[in-house]
């Protein structure tokens, strides 16, 4: 496996720690970014797990070169990617958490493909149980959103075969979702087998073989398994093959009987689907209810105490001691509890979730923090005056004092005489008149007493001589109440004239353009608006009903945006912000292909600049409404779309990415032309020819054949036949040739191994109805011959493996074309060897004529619904069970009878069933040898039919006998 890194542009800005797990090719990784400190998980899956695997492809023929080997690794990389797009699909229903990234990386060094998923780090139910124990309510809501979980995904065609508690995620609002690959679709069940990755604990044990074919219950045994656990202490149960489990050790009868129908072994005897299953949880819930105590109940030890000295203590320690105690005792009990139901077989491996948490704090620990300067984002004002600036800094002064009372009236003020004067000289007896001012010695011998209740009567007298002196108190206390007016008035004036609130400012950018509208009661000519960039580049505008725009913006810069004011005013509230304009993205090359299917479009492109790890394409055609698609990557393809129609496909990205280019086509929806029966022409002088068959009604002028090789042959040629002709090519390297029609996207490919063989003189021989006898002459080789044949117009092969030169192909369809291609069994490619045979109609069945009666005789068919019993005869059939009408999923069969003597041969017998629909066409058929004599007694044979129709509607089925028509049986399959 190739060493993990940080793919651009998935990752950047992360830095990723080494792998904390790693099992079958999958590593996680703990992974963060830088700016933000966000946690994340880099899960890795390599396609091949080791490079043995693909040692093996290789030896054992299953690829016949790397160049093979790394198509089929690429196909099951985007397997991957599929399954990641149908959990994204799903997360948007109920109960299911997608990954924020995905990206396909070819191996380095390796033949292979690495997919990285990427996921937000969230807390799992397995490293919760394993800390704590579940109260009966949360066991409850985990079973019903597990059920609710697993139908959703049933629903949209998908079983779910990866649950388990490192796969459930819990949610900050206590839901339980599911976060990780497992999806196999419904209608492939019957081919399907379970992937090793996908194995645990709670796969259900008849599964457990590689081989063995999934049911539509193992969903439903998991989360049976789960509850289980929760019930049991954390314990899973010892799963022994054929033995039904214990009941768990806490769940009280009705759950453990829940549970243990879940996990039953026989897949027959569980819950039909979790639909079924959450029902039975919803019942239980109106019954019994749930309560938040824990589902293990805690153990009552009393604790040692631990020896004391005798000492005096206040009320209050001792209530605090008691207190402590209790709590001590809380404790010992809960982990006397968990040591209890603790595996006594636990191993010292390190928990995962503390390991997440480690690294990622290591990480965070370990990257470089990038200074950024305040001064750098702070915007200048422009100089003032001294004189404003000293009447701001006064005002600034008031602003931080209380605000002073208004002014009132004062009231009377007693102002208290002096004392009796001493004698004085005459010298010193001169008084100043009226006019001369106080000295200001003199102003301080003047005593003012405010709260004086009386005074000095002798001094009444003199009260004359002093009153100038009052006054002058008087006008004194005037003057400080006018400049605490006029300080009340500064800051009226500060706080409802100079300060002025920008409300809100709100900025919304497009593309290179940025809005921003402000809310204010200042009117829109004293205001302006200013965005400087990262550079210092200055732009202002004024304000025009509140708002203004800044075009012609640079992408993915950082702009700092502010109101300015005219005037002696300073703003307050939102008049600063900044703004980041997205990133720029220029598309190119965006081009739109016909689908592999009818109404599919397929639309790729190219991207400069930055990329986008989800983008989003609108598309709608006239008459229709739009339609969304969000996809990864740089391809996508769109379904159920009118045949003819004109669709406009508009691209747009998830994240806030500046899109220039190639935004927007338009294609019409065509039918898909593939090149039909490749064939590649016998090796001749190192050249090889290529010819096809062009479809019916095609509408491709035109054909573009590319062939290549692993040792840098590479040419390509387009022509308007269905030929193609390539020189210089060598005998031992392998090749690949691929077909592709004009307007398509993929095409038809065919491989030349290297050292091709030919056979020579290869033919048909058909007998009549009942086979087809292949025949040739080719070298002498180790591997075994295959002989590969199929219908003409119908979708399925089969195939005989021979050491000889010859093969009979029976049964064969009467009234049919066949293609038959010669191969050998270790890939090797084998020139010369396709075929076609014609099979004539059928005559009806002559049992002389075929060898299996002594003498033609008439046979009668009755249809009847199938009885259970494994090996039934007619005797099992009762009355009302002769029908030919079957509801879909029934199982039916024939009962045959000979009215006539007859005797028996001991001749195998090709018996073959052929279903067609109404219109005739055919849709199934399926075949089985048996010895004729073996098949009858007492006249009677009782025939199973292998395969009945999955759809509702009217069918006939064709039996043939070694080629010969033996009847016809009109029925019908209804829903019910």
């Amino acid at each position: 496996m190739s060493e993990p890194k940080l793919i651009s542009p998935m990752l950047d800005g992360f830095v990723m720690g080494d792998p904390i797990s790693e099992h079958h090719g999958i590593r996680c990784c703990p992974a963060m970014v830088k700016e933000s400190g966000a946690k994340y998980i880099v899960k890795i899956i390599s396609i091949p797990a080791s490079q043995v695997q693909l040692e093996a492809l290789l030896i054992t023929g299953a690829c016949s070169s790397e160049a093979a080997a790394l198509s089929y690794f690429k196909d099951q990389a985007q397997t991957v990617v599929e399954e990641v797009d149908t959990l994204r699909k799903l997360s948007k229903l109920e109960g299911f958490i997608p990954f924020e990234g995905c990206k396909i990386v070819p191996m380095e060094n390796e033949v292979g493909y690495d997919v990285y998923l990427l996921s937000s780090y969230k807390r799992s139910l397995e490293g919760y149980m394993r800390k704590h124990s579940m109260t009966h309510l949360a066991a409850v809501n985990l079973g019903l959103d597990m059920c609710a979980s697993l139908a959703v995904c049933r629903q949209a065609g998908f079983l779910y075969v990866n649950l388990k508690p490192e796969n459930i995620y819990i949610s900050p609002d206590q839901e339980y979702r599911i976060g990780d690959l497992g999806f196999i679709k419904l209608d492939s069940l019957k081919y399907a087998s379970l992937p090793d990755k996908y194995r645990s604990a709670y796969t259900a044990p008849e599964i457990h073989d590689a081989y063995a074919q999934i049911n539509t219950t193992v969903d439903v045994y998991a989360a049976g398994m789960i509850l289980y656990q929760a019930y049991n202490g954390g314990i899973l149960p010892q799963v022994v093959s054929g033995e039904p489990l214990v009941a768990p050790a806490f769940a009280d009868n009705e759950m453990a009987e829940i549970i243990l129908k879940a996990c039953a072994p026989d897949p027959a005897d569980r819950w039909a689907d979790p639909v079924e299953m959450g029902q039975a949880l919803v019942a239980y819930m109106q019954k019994n209810g749930a309560n938040n105590d824990p589902i293990v109940p805690p153990v009552v030890q009393k604790p040692v105490a631990e020896p004391v000295l005798e000492t005096e203590s206040t009320p209050d320690e001792a209530e605090s001691a008691k207190a402590a105690e209790a709590e001590a005792s809380e404790e010992t009990a809960e982990q006397l509890t968990i040591n209890e139901f603790a595996d006594s077989d636990k191993s010292d491996e390190t928990d995962e979730e503390t390991a997440i948490d480690s690294e990622i704090t290591n990480l965070l620990t370990e990257t470089d923090e990038d200074a950024v300067s305040d001064e750098s984002l702070e915007i200048s004002y422009d100089e003032v005056s001294e004189d404003i600036e000293e009447i701001l800094a006064q005002a600034d002064n008031l602003i931080d004092h209380e605000l002073p009372a208004p002014p009132v009236a004062p009231d009377p003020i007693e102002v208290s005489l002096p004392e009796p004067e001493i004698e004085q000289t005459p010298e010193q007896e001169e008084v100043p008149t009226e006019t001369e001012e106080i000295t200001e010695e003199e102003t301080e011998t003047i005593s003012v007493e405010e709260e004086s209740e009386e005074y000095d009567e002798e001094c009444e007298d003199d009260y004359e001589e002093s009153s100038g002196s009052g006054r002058k108190i008087l006008t004194a206390l005037l003057v400080l109440i006018l400049l605490a007016g006029l300080a009340f008035g500064g800051y009226f004036f500060y706080k409802n004239f100079y300060l002025k609130a920008i409300d809100t400012m709100t900025l919304q950018g497009d593309a290179g353009r940025l809005t921003v509208q402000i809310e204010t009661e200042l009117k829109d000519e004293l205001l302006s608006i200013v965005c400087i960039d990262t550079h210092g580049t200055r732009m202002e505008k004024p304000v025009v009903d509140g708002s203004t725009t800044f075009d012609g913006l640079s992408p993915n810069m950082l702009y700092n945006v502010k109101v300015e004011v005219k005037g002696l005013r300073k703003l307050t509230g939102s008049y600063t912000d900044t703004y980041t304009t997205p990133s720029k993205s220029t598309i190119l090359n965006l081009v739109a292909f016909t689908g592999v299917e009818e109404g599919s479009v397929m639309l790729s492109f190219n991207v400069d600049g930055a990329d986008s790890d989800m983008w989003i394409v609108s598309y709608a055609a006239d008459g229709e409404n739009v339609k969304t698609e969000s996809f990864s990557g740089h391809f996508v393809s769109i379904s159920g779309l009118t045949m003819g129609q004109d669709y406009t496909f508009i691209l747009e990205s998830a994240d806030p990415l500046f899109l220039a280019g190639e935004t927007q086509i338009t294609y019409t929806v065509k039918e898909p032309v593939f090149a039909q029966d490749l064939l590649l022409g016998g090796l001749d002088d190192e050249s090889i020819e290529i010819t096809w068959n062009a479809p019916e009604n095609s509408a491709a002028e035109k054909w573009t054949v590319h062939c290549f090789s692993d040792n840098g042959y590479d040419q390509t040629v387009t022509v308007d036949e269905t030929t193609a002709t390539f020189s210089g090519i060598d005998p031992a390297v392998a090749h690949t040739v691929e077909v592709i029609a004009e307007g398509m996207s993929t095409g038809t490919r065919i491989y030349m191994t290297a050292n091709a063989v030919s056979v020579t003189e290869a033919k048909v021989q058909v007998d009549g109805a009942a086979a087809i006898t292949v025949t040739w002459n080719g070298p002498k080789v180790d591997s075994k011959w295959i002989v590969v044949y199929s219908p003409v117009g119908y979708d399925r092969q089969e195939s005989i493996r021979t050491d000889k030169n010859e093969a009979t192909l029976t049964p064969v369809i009467p009234g049919t074309s066949y293609k038959i291609n010669i191969q050998l069994e270790d890939g090797t490619t084998v020139f010369g060897g396709y075929l076609t045979a014609e099979v004539p109609e059928a005559s009806r069945f002559n049992g002389k004529k075929l060898g299996l009666f002594a003498k033609d005789v008439d046979m009668d068919f009755s249809m009847c619904l199938r009885p259970e019993k494994t090996n039934w005869n007619r005797k099992d059939v009762k009355k009302d069970m002769y029908m030919s009408t079957f509801a879909v999923g029934e199982k039916a069969a024939f009962v045959v009878y000979v009215p006539s003597k007859y005797s028996t041969a001991k001749t195998s017998a090709a018996i073959l069933y052929l279903i067609r629909d109404e219109e005739g066409n055919m849709i199934d058929y399926s075949s089985q040898i048996r010895i004729w004599r073996d098949m009858w007694k007492n006249r009677y044979c009782e025939l199973d039919i292998p395969q009945m129709p999955e759809e509702p509607g009217k069918y006939t089925m064709e039996i043939y006998f070694n080629g010969g028509l033996a009847h016809t049986q009109e029925f019908e399959i209804t829903a019910d």
